[in-house]
């Protein structure tokens, strides 16, 4: 009947059981296979060492960030991820995305901002959460690298909007200028 001949078995000997008989377990069976079959996914696994890792894209990053995609938005699902690692400095243009961002900081320190808000420090453990359509920018604080899973989620529109880029000197400024507020 289906790949899966230990499903079928048990689930064809619940069903002689409950109804009892075999006309009846076939009915029974092909509307349920049906009406999932088309559904039915398999769990992946990408094993540390298979990800595309690349260098980000220089019109959006100011300085060297590696990124390493995780997973790709399907057409069952929306999500996508990656890790990006920023070397000290490194830093985003401002951009928003469509669908928003969670950042979780896995290493280092960081800094971010959104539009009109302070800049704000982000460590190892930190969670920012970016609403759909917020300008922003994140990066690594000027003396130690930054690392954070990004996760966002994708439709037709482009996942990101990105803007003007931040110099080195612009970022060394807002950086230095939140460390005095602090």
């Amino acid at each position: 009947c289906c790949s899966d001949g230990r499903m079928i078995r048990c689930e064809c000997s619940i069903l002689n059981l409950m109804t009892g008989g075999r006309e009846r377990i076939l009915e029974a069976f092909t509307v349920s296979f049906a009406a999932t079959a088309a559904d039915t996914a398999v769990q992946t696994i990408t094993y540390n060492g298979e990800h595309q890792v690349s260098y980000a894209n220089n019109n959006n990053f100011t300085g060297t960030a590696i990124v390493t995609a995780l997973f790709d938005a399907t057409k069952e699902t929306r999500s996508y991820g990656a890790i990006v690692t920023f070397e000290p400095g490194a830093h985003t243009a401002w951009h928003s995305h469509t669908l928003g961002q969670k950042l979780i900081v896995t290493d280092g320190v960081g800094y971010t901002q959104y539009e009109n808000g302070q800049v704000e420090i982000i460590k190892a453990g930190d969670v920012v959460v970016c609403p759909p359509g917020i300008k922003h920018w994140h990066g690594a604080a000027l003396n130690s690298p930054m690392t954070h899973i990004a996760i966002g989620e994708k439709d037709e529109r482009p996942s990101a909007v990105w803007y003007e880029k931040i110099s080195e000197q612009e970022y060394a400024d807002l950086i230095n200028g939140a460390n005095k507020q602090k």
